[in-house]
């Protein structure tokens, strides 16, 4: 016999096992540590991009005797146009030194969200063509909102003609220019003769931009004030006729522009009006305007400042 003692061979099934089990619980573990520095990233604030201010100013159509009260209605309006925009961290304020001036600072971070509706480029790069971004609120700012109601003169009425060659409206009239239809060129706009009584001051209650099913366009639904529908129902006795081609028309006028000119079909008004055929944006801006309020005077823009800031 040997003298050499044979061990028992260990199990071949052993030897695998051991490695593949070392393995198995690394890979656990980076998994487990990836998840929790994930979590700890994502719940620590994360560095902002460059941002500032658009520092828009204006000057106020105002005399001195309602300076104040005007400065005061502008702010608030701007404040709510703007609130109702969406934009957030806005600042309107009395422009310093300047009793007729005010300035609107909002943050540009916010301005630039609401443009493309995402945040600012994550790489910190300055945005350098700031006219996207400035426009939209320019267009929302510089509008007055001053909307009324005036009857159409019929384009059967010799005035009518008089006015366009001459250019000029008679006495108790005025000559407007009709906000040309979608895909239609605003070089051929129509002017239309107005009565230059009609419906105005406080009219909106409220206004409410839709899309209209099945067609390309949004419209805008005002519901109107107590005093607005009484008026407007005069308006209404005077123009309704039951055959409609004989019917008179209203024009709905928004900063002195024809926006409609729909026909009563009855000889009563009510408490809703319809603004029809709008862009998306132009119906959406012109609801905020007239839910906001108009402003007492015209705005005259005197410049826009970007101011820049890292946080």
């Amino acid at each position: 016999m040997s003298n050499h003692t044979h061990e028992k061979p260990e199990k071949q099934n052993g030897r695998k096992k051991k490695p593949m089990r070392k393995a198995t619980i690394g890979i656990v573990a980076l998994a487990v540590l990836g998840i929790v520095t994930g979590i700890i990233l994502w719940r620590c604030p994360r560095p902002r991009p460059i941002i500032g201010w658009l520092t828009l100013t204006y000057d106020t159509e105002a005399d001195e005797a309602h300076l104040p009260q005007a400065v005061k209605t502008t702010i608030d309006v701007l404040s709510r146009r703007l609130e109702k925009a969406g934009y957030s961290g806005v600042a309107v304020e009395q422009s310093p030194g300047k009793k007729a001036g005010v300035f609107v600072r909002v943050p540009l971070d916010s301005a630039y969200e609401k443009l493309v509706s995402g945040p600012l480029d994550p790489t910190g790069n300055p945005v350098t063509n700031l006219e996207p971004v400035v426009e939209p609120i320019r267009q929302l700012l510089e509008m007055r909102g001053a909307l009324s109601f005036h009857q159409v003169v019929p384009e059967t009425d010799p005035r009518v003609e008089g006015a366009r060659q001459q250019g000029k409206a008679p006495k108790g009239y005025m000559l407007l220019p009709q906000k040309p239809r979608l895909g239609r060129s605003s070089e051929n706009r129509k002017q239309l003769l107005l009565h230059e009584t009609g419906v105005s001051g406080r009219i909106v209650r409220t206004a409410r931009a839709e899309p209209d099913e099945g067609w390309p366009y949004w419209n805008v639904w005002l519901v109107v004030t107590d005093e607005a529908s009484k008026a407007s129902d005069v308006l209404a006795t005077r123009l309704y006729h039951p055959d409609y081609e004989k019917a008179g028309r209203i024009a709905i006028v928004v900063d002195g522009v024809i926006l409609s000119t729909p026909v009563f079909r009855a000889p009563k008004c009510g408490d809703r009006v319809m603004i029809p055929e709008l862009r998306m944006r132009e119906a959406k801006r012109l609801a905020i305007v007239l839910n906001a309020g108009s402003l007492p005077f015209k705005l005259v823009w005197r410049e826009t400042l970007w101011t820049e800031k890292k946080q």
